[in-house]
């Protein structure tokens, strides 16, 4: 059977517009992995002279006991840092944040990410990689001054497939760690 000219250019088109909206489903899970990962980041932190000022010797509070009013002091700063690790971290500015880039097409997945170097950072991140189903066939990495650059390109093993988002947010929870 001969097809028309016409038929030809349909499905031309056709596909044509298959891989574009393919590329717009891959960058609009690339913002949404931006916009998860701007949510989590942004949430409100205590400011170094807010902590100093509520966790001073001097800086008392008043507490209700069977009715009268008891001062009391407050917890030492040490105290807090011990309670909340998540305060004990001080951030400097040579330390690096860490960078991923994903880009998805069908079930091959290229991931591109640059963090601070830490001994069995690779292994981390190829573990992580292994937990989100994906099989990787190619890896490039290099550590200059500190820093480590890795390009890893991976397919997805089985049905299971993650969003370029859910990939982005755990590989960063590695590199940041």
């Amino acid at each position: 059977m001969i097809h028309s000219v016409s038929e030809i250019d349909k499905a031309s088109i056709l596909d044509d517009m298959i891989r574009y909206l393919e590329e717009l489903e891959a960058r609009v899970e690339e913002l949404e992995s931006c916009k998860n990962l701007v949510e989590y980041t942004a949430r409100p932190r205590r400011s170094e002279l807010e902590m100093a000022e509520k966790t001073s010797d001097n800086y008392e509070n008043m507490k209700f006991e069977n009715g009268k009013k008891v001062w009391i002091k407050k917890r030492k700063a040490s105290f807090i840092y011990e309670t909340e690790p998540e305060l004990n971290v001080m951030v400097t500015e040579d330390v690096l944040p860490t960078d991923v880039k994903v880009s998805m097409r069908e079930k091959e997945v290229l991931i591109e990410m640059k963090c601070a170097y830490r001994e069995y950072i690779l292994l981390d991140i190829m573990d992580e990689i292994n937990n989100l189903h994906l099989d990787v066939h190619s890896v490039q990495s290099s550590s200059i001054d500190g820093i480590l650059t890795a390009s890893l390109k991976s397919k997805f093993r089985g049905a299971a497939v993650a969003s370029a988002g859910m990939i982005k947010q755990a590989l960063w929870k590695v590199g940041s760690n």
